[in-house]
C-alpha cells in the first residue's frame, strides 16, 4: 500500500546503446533516470556493477536502509 500512495509514473530515458551487461536491466536504470531517483534498489550484480552511472547509487537492500539511518 505504501509503494502504491508514493509512486508515480516517469517517462523512461532513451540509452543509445546498452548501458548494463544485461541489456534486458537497463530497463531499470532508465525508469529510475526518468524518474530523478537518486539510488536503485536492486541485488542483481549487472546492476551493481553501474554503481554510479548518471549519479544514480545502485545498493543492495541492506545497504540502501543504511543510508536511509
Amino acid at each position: 500500500m505504501l509503494v502504491k500512495l508514493n509512486a508515480e509514473f516517469v517517462s523512461p530515458v532513451r540509452f543509445t546503446r546498452p548501458v548494463c551487461r544485461d541489456k534486458d536491466d537497463d530497463k531499470f536504470l532508465s525508469a529510475a533516470l526518468g524518474g530523478n531517483a537518486p539510488f536503485l534498489v536492486s541485488g542483481d550484480n549487472d546492476l551493481l556493477a553501474v554503481d554510479g552511472f548518471k549519479g544514480i547509487r545502485v545498493l543492495k537492500a541492506k545497504a540502501f536502509l543504511a543510508e536511509l539511518r
